[in-house]
């Protein structure tokens, strides 16, 4: 049966990863992320306009506007880690 059925669905976008959103009618408009979960439920979260993330802020005042994301990047679980890879995307 194993061979047949796989137990767990894998998802396609991973854990642990720096991500960028860019706004959907500006490329100017950027937003670089880091995330412990699953990418796309942080996503999720940015695209809903009651969170409370700069993403989020940006779509409740323009709702019309989107983001793209994708992963920059997979890096380490460990949270300080973490932050120093995002701000070494931010900065460069």
């Amino acid at each position: 049966v194993r061979s047949l059925f796989k137990l767990k669905d894998r998802s396609k976008i991973q854990a642990c990863v720096i991500y960028e959103g860019t706004s959907s009618t500006d490329e100017n408009i950027k937003y670089i992320g880091e995330t412990k979960l699953i990418a796309e439920i942080r996503w999720n979260q940015h695209n809903d306009p009651t969170h409370d993330s700069s993403p989020a802020k940006y779509l409740k005042n323009n709702p019309t506007h989107k983001f793209n994301w994708k992963v920059l990047c997979i890096t380490s679980k460990d949270n300080n880690k973490r932050k120093i890879h995002e701000a070494l995307h931010l900065k460069f």
